[in-house]
């Protein structure tokens, strides 16, 4: 499995403070390891001081009659919290802290954000595709 269609080109000042990069793509579940392969575009070393890797949340939609659906996130990653956004006919929006299994009724555009301590790292839109009949 290669990333070539990543292809992330990003320019860093020379000098003595570290500088902060990330980036993310998705894997499929069934890879084992994945390589890192970083060159400079001119004279230079490239130091790695930090790398992390966090797995995508879980999210599980339980439809039931009505229409209406229970959706629960569950966070594989220690000390995140998640917040969400429900986009549909009767909402524009809004991010609030996820603290219990949400409810929606119709079809909904569920958008995530997590964040550990205190920074985003991670965003994802989650479509639940309930219709009214």
């Amino acid at each position: 499995m290669q990333f070539k269609e990543l292809n992330l080109k990003k320019t860093f000042t020379a000098g003595r403070d570290w500088t902060n990069f990330s980036f993310g793509f998705k894997v499929d579940q069934d890879v084992k390891a994945v390589g890192l392969s970083l060159s400079p575009s001119g004279k230079g070393t490239i130091w790695i001081d930090h790398v992390e890797v966090f797995p995508d949340p879980l999210i599980d939609v339980e439809v039931a009659e009505g229409p209406k659906a229970t959706v629960a996130i569950q966070s594989l990653t220690p000390g995140v919290e998640i917040l969400f956004s429900k986009k549909s006919e009767d909402n524009s929006g809004g991010f609030l802290k996820y603290t219990q299994p949400i409810e929606v009724r119709e079809f909904t555009e569920l958008q995530l954000k997590l964040n550990k301590d205190g920074k985003p790292f991670q965003e994802m839109t989650k479509i639940i595709p309930l219709m009214k009949c």
